[in-house]
């Protein structure tokens, strides 16, 4: 397996993973809202602290992954911008080379 390869199935792992956490985020938000407008004298205190904490817990797996691409957007723009001038450079130099060959 190549390095390549590697990072690939990393990238394609850790999107799933976030699918899943942002999954597992709307399912503990859906929990939370089924309690809104009721009493909670009725509902049960300990059943709304449940709730929350597991929005807490859950929201704390996708962050970890929101962090990482907020952390990270600035090297992945420089790095495009920088390959973009590559191909450009290339351009340049396959037309200055057709040029020279008429």
């Amino acid at each position: 397996m190549t390095k390549k390869t590697s990072i690939k199935q990393q990238t394609v792992d850790l999107r799933v993973a976030m699918l899943k956490a942002y999954d597992d985020y709307l399912d503990a938000m859906k929990q939370m809202n089924a309690f809104e407008g009721k009493v909670i004298d009725e509902v049960g205190i300990d059943k709304v602290n449940a709730a929350i904490l597991q929005v807490q817990v859950v929201f704390a797996d996708v962050w970890s992954v929101l962090n990482f691409i907020q952390v990270n957007h600035q090297f992945s723009t420089n790095l495009l911008n920088s390959h973009g001038d590559f191909i450009d450079r290339l351009k340049k130099a396959g037309a200055i080379e057709e040029t020279k060959k008429r």
